[in-house]
């Protein structure tokens, strides 16, 4: 088996187990972290949320990421545009590392691959600014 092909194993790999578990990962560490801080296990607040009453930036994200994960893309997008994206680029990149895995070939979704990352930072960065004027006046001027 060539290199690209091994690459692809493990990206394949890693983007499966993370479409598969994640989300329970997620919530398990959001249980940790009440844990830690001295709060009841549940339910998993968010301390922006907790603190101004309006939901954060990644609010519904692991719950989008599972919508994502069973192809629930609209459901996804309601929960949460960034966890909706992440599930799609991990659903892009198994795709991707299927392809190759079958053809030993890279090059060929080299373009795709490297669309599906750099665009998540416009996508981060049109979601904050959407979310951002959202916000009611007196926590957007603080």
């Amino acid at each position: 088996m060539n290199a690209a092909r091994w690459c692809a194993l493990g990206a394949l790999a890693g983007a499966v187990s993370f479409l598969a578990g994640g989300p329970r990962l997620l919530t398990e560490l959001g249980h940790v972290q009440n844990r830690w801080e001295g709060r009841p296990a549940d339910p998993i607040v968010c301390s922006f949320r907790a603190r101004t009453g309006v939901p954060c930036l990644g609010c519904g994200g692991t719950h989008a990421l599972g919508s994502m994960a069973r192809g629930r893309v609209l459901e996804a997008l309601q929960q949460n545009p960034l966890g909706a994206w992440a599930g799609l680029v991990l659903w892009g990149l198994a795709f991707v590392a299927m392809s190759v895995l079958l053809t030993g070939r890279w090059p060929a979704w080299k373009p795709l691959t490297v669309t599906l990352i750099t665009s998540t930072t416009v996508v981060f960065l049109v979601t904050l600014v959407l979310w951002w004027h959202r916000l009611p006046a007196d926590l957007a001027s603080s």
